[in-house]
This record gives C-alpha cells, structure tokens and sequence, in this order.
C-alpha cells in the first residue's frame, strides 16, 4: 500500500514558458494527476534535482533558456526511462523529432479541441503510468514477448504509432516486424487494443480493490450456450474476468433477462436447442427492449449467417478465426462487463463535459462495444446519421477517432474516486453446476 500511495502522489512537472499556454496546460493535464510547475530550462533542473521521481513531464520545446527535447535528454540520461513525456512543438515537422529522446510531441498550433484532448490524455496515461505498464508487462510475461516486443509494448502506451522507430532506435520495417509480432501474439487488430487492454486492466483492479466496494451487487455475464456435462473453454475463459451465470436454452436466458437483476453483458451461441442465437438477441432487442452488449459465438462467418448481428447490436466471434484473436475479444468483452458501471459514469460525465446530446452518448456508449463498421446498424440509423453524430462528438471532445475517445473514456475511469462496484468473492472458485444451471453463477 505505501509504494501504491507514493507513486500516486508523484507529480506532473509541467514546464511552459508563456504563462496562459502555462494556465491551460495546468488545468487540462491536471484533471488526474498532481501538477509542479517550472517556468524555464533552469527551474525544471532544479526541481528534478530535488524531485526526480516524476509522474510525467510536459515541456515547451522552445524555452527562454533552452530546449524542452533537451531537458527530456538530460532526464533520460540520469535514469528517467520511465518517466512518461510530451513536448509541446512550435512547429509540425520540428527540426529535432522528440521521439528519439522517447517524447511524445503535439502542435502548438493545433485546433484547441485537439490540444487539450492529447494534454489530458497524455495527463491522465501518466497519472496511471505504473499501472498501466504493470498491465502490459503481465501480458508479455504470459505471452512470452521478446524484450524488444516488451519494449515496443510499452512505448506504445505513451507513443503516437509513427514515433515508434524513432523511439526504439530501429528501422521501420523492423518497427513493423515487431507490430505484427506483437499484435499476433495479443490477438489485436492495431497497437489500440493493447493500450485499451492495459486501461481495463487498471479500471478492473481499482474496482476490486479492498476499500473501493460499496455494497451492492458486481455485475454479471450471462453466457447461453447448449447443454453439456463439462465447463467449457468460453465459460472458463469469461470466468476469470467477471461472475458468469449459464442458461442453457433461449427460453431460460429470456428469464433471466426479464428478473429484476439482469446481467450487464450478454454471449450467446449460435445454435441453442431452442432456436438460433440470432432469434434470441431478436427477442432480447425487440421484445424485451433491451440494450445488452452482446457477443455472439458462431461456427458461422459474417457473410453466411442469415442475418447481420450488427443490426442486432452484437459482435460476431467467428470460431474460424486465429485463436488468439478469439480469445482476446472474449477477454476484453468480459473486464469491459465487470467494470460497467464505472464506464457508464464516464460516459455521463463525458457527455455532460462536452455538452452533448442524448443520441452522441448512445453513440459512445456503442462503440466501446461495437467496431466503427457496425455502428449504424446496432443503433438504427443512417449512416449519414452516424457520421454527423460522430463528427458532433469528434469536435467536442478533439479527439481524432472514435475509439481515441472511448480510450479517454477508459482513463476517466480508471483514475475516478467514485469506483463503487461490489468485488466478487475471491473465495469461490469457478464451478459449474450440471443440473439446474439457471440458479448457479459463476464467480470469477
């Protein structure tokens, strides 16, 4: 607990000359973490030399007394790798690249949106630096990563995707080598799925953290699936992440849904001795009128089934595809439901942050679920309908993508104090039960 509290307590050493540039750094980047400020070269090196264990460091690149890519040198050479940094670039091709000193750069003279959002981003990554590469080290530990695929994996936490080579000292068709590496080992589509796996990550710990539980029942998956005597792999896998509650038929699920504690996410296989998977989520979205997240687990590919999922608003897992791609999907499904509640209040607090309407948050609410493709059939409209929703929400939030603000989305929530999410007993082991499968849970 007390190395826990002193790395909380480090601070975000902001070093920007001009002193309303200085006031809006401040206030954006620190939304999540505690701020020390220096107003020169000299009065950053004199700070780091009574306080080098920083959480982060945002510099100008043009001081009064020097450069901000050189102070980020003097703190790499003096044992900071670690720390975290952002330098703030008068121009958008500076003449010394901040990456090769592993810095994160922005354009001063980006739209102000744009810059508070990668202020407070970058603000809130390095607030839960430590976590977050904790996260990512566990991952390459059981995945068995290389030290230079670790090394990619952690600079990405911080890096845009183009300073990489830089960063890593190597060639860009090694940087790629090692993207593909990594990314077929971790079953992600892009370097994204592993920063959104180290942010879950964080937001699943601090809401079973002792001290953080406030009564109240955790959140649950209900997993559909056929008969059968033994566990399977599906359930086993979602168990290790969020309670699972198993219904065997159609039938039992739709009771399941309709009592008065229904389950925050929603799997389903495609055949169920009562009818397809498909006709139980048409069931769930229409006559029960409910939202769900839902995966839906078939042998069959997007382009055979008879129905598109999306328009159900769920994902197809096609057992067809890489195993690992599979898994990490179930996986990802699984924290995302067991820290629901905090993602929803982030949601709201985005929402009303940013000024938007009702239609822009179920938008947002989607896409942490849903892939940008799937967007307009899961929430039934247009898809001139969901370009103007997203620009809405894109010119709000300055985020460049969608999934960059269901990323800020994940780090308000994982540094939130209003985690109040019951921890499930960590003294139940996962078990099924072969009769009776209606009243079991799962407790991961």
């Amino acid at each position: 607990m007390e190395q826990r509290q002193t790395l909380a307590e480090r601070p975000l050493l902001v070093v920007v000359g001009d002193p309303s540039l200085r006031q809006e750094v401040c206030g954006v980047a620190g939304a999540a973490a505690r701020i020390a400020v220096a107003q020169n070269a000299a009065s950053a090196r004199e700070a780091l030399a009574s306080d080098p264990h920083l959480a982060g460091l945002i510099v100008e690149d043009e001081l009064p007394d020097g450069s901000g890519t050189e102070l980020v040198a003097e703190l790499r050479a003096a044992g900071g790798d670690d720390v975290p940094a952002l330098v703030l670039v008068a121009h958008e091709d500076p003449p010394v690249a901040p990456a090769r000193v592993r810095a994160a750069s922005v354009w001063k003279g980006e739209r102000p949106a744009r810059l508070r959002y990668r202020m407070e981003r970058f603000g809130r990554t390095a607030a839960l630096g430590h976590a977050m590469r904790a996260a990512c080290d566990r991952l390459a530990d059981e995945l068995s990563f290389t030290p230079r695929e670790r090394d990619l994996a952690r600079a990405s936490l911080f890096l845009d995707r183009r300073d990489l080579a830089s960063a890593l000292g190597v060639s860009e068709s090694r940087t790629k080598e090692l993207v593909r590496a990594v990314l077929a080992r971790t079953g992600g589509r892009s370097l994204a799925d592993l920063f959104e796996h180290a942010a879950l990550e964080v937001v699943l710990e601090r809401v079973r953290a002792p001290g953080r539980c406030a009564g109240g029942l955790a959140p649950y998956a209900l997993l559909v699936e056929g008969p059968s005597r033994e566990e399977s792999e599906v359930c086993r896998l979602l168990a290790e992440h969020v309670p699972v509650r198993l219904a065997r038929t159609g039938a039992a699920a739709c009771g399941v849904l309709a009592g008065p504690r229904p389950p925050a996410g929603l799997i389903v296989q495609d055949a169920l001795p009562d009818g397809s998977g498909l006709d139980l989520l048409r069931r769930v979205r229409h006559e029960l009128a409910l939202a769900t997240p839902a995966l839906l687990l078939s042998t069959r590919s997007r382009e055979e089934l008879p129905a598109s999922p999306a328009r159900l608003g769920a994902t197809l897992v096609w057992n067809g595809e890489p195993r690992p791609r599979a898994d990490a999907r179930l996986r990802r499904f699984a924290v995302k439901v067991a820290v629901s509640a905090a993602l929803r209040r982030a949601a709201g607090e985005a929402r009303r942050r940013w000024d938007l309407g009702p239609a822009e948050r179920e938008l947002i609410e989607a896409a942490l679920f849903l892939a940008r493709d799937e967007l307009a059939r899961a929430v039934a409209r247009s898809e001139s309908s969901v370009r103007d929703r997203l620009t809405r929400v894109l010119d709000a939030s300055g985020a460049a993508r969608l999934d960059e603000v269901c990323d800020l989305r994940l780090l308000e929530a994982a540094s939130s104090r209003r985690l109040s999410v019951a921890r499930p007993s960590a003294a139940r082991r996962p078990r099924i039960a072969a009769r009776a499968p209606r009243r079991r849970v799962v407790a991961g």
